[in-house]
């Protein structure tokens, strides 16, 4: 840098240099910035992973409960179902008086007809509702 006459010259070999330096700068900035990033979305990549399998496998658990709460309960609405088969064909041949037993307790709830109908969606739909609560609806207790 020279200075004539109050005016400032600069020689061209300084001005290559700073604007080599500059671009240099810029280049290793980039460079290091680009490294840092990267290894922090790895970073985030891996956790968000990591949270995802956590969650398959969460959920995947909770399903096979789910399946296996509403098996359980199935079977035993099965085994319920042929006791209580069981129960009304001994009620059928125990006689009192002329009528069976079966047939007296038919008279009490003698339900024809759209009656019978309605009555018989009603405990179709609490049996639904009853095994949605003890398989879907369930609430599992934290580990």
């Amino acid at each position: 840098m020279k200075i004539k006459q109050g005016v400032v010259t600069i020689e061209p070999i300084t001005i290559i240099a700073a604007v080599i330096a500059l671009i240099l700068g810029a280049v290793i900035g980039f460079c290091y910035r680009k490294q840092i990033a990267e290894a922090k979305i790895g970073v985030a990549e891996k956790r968000a992973n990591d949270i995802v399998e956590d969650a398959k496998k969460e959920a995947e658990a909770k399903k096979k409960e789910m399946i296996s709460n509403g098996t359980l309960y199935c079977a035993g609405m099965i085994a319920g179902e042929g006791l209580v088969g069981i129960l009304m064909a001994v009620l059928a041949i125990i006689k009192v008086g002329d009528n069976s037993i079966g047939a007296i307790i038919g008279g009490l709830f003698n339900l024809s007809g759209a009656a019978g109908n309605i009555v018989g969606l009603i405990v179709l739909a609490l049996m639904i509702l009853s095994l949605l609560k003890f398989s879907v609806w369930s609430k599992t207790k934290s580990k």
